[in-house]
C-alpha cells in the first residue's frame, strides 16, 4: 500500500483523494505522508554524505 500511496503522491493527487480511494482516516494519511517525507530526507542526507566522503577520498 505504501508504494501505491507514493505513486499517487508523486502524481500530485491531493491527500483527500488518496484518503477516499484507500478508505483511510485523515490522521492515517497525514502520518503516512510525514513518515515518507522523513524517509526522503534521510535518503537525501545519506546521499549527500556519501558524495562528500567520495570527494574527500579523491583528494587524498
Amino acid at each position: 500500500m505504501v508504494e501505491r500511496y507514493i505513486n499517487h503522491r508523486d502524481t500530485g493527487k491531493q491527500i483527500g483523494e488518496i484518503r477516499k480511494q484507500y478508505l483511510l482516516s485523515d490522521s492515517t494519511v497525514l502520518t503516512l505522508d510525514k513518515a515518507i517525507n522523513l524517509v526522503d530526507t534521510i535518503v537525501v542526507l545519506h546521499t549527500y554524505n556519501a558524495i562528500v566522503l567520495i570527494k574527500g577520498l579523491r583528494r587524498t
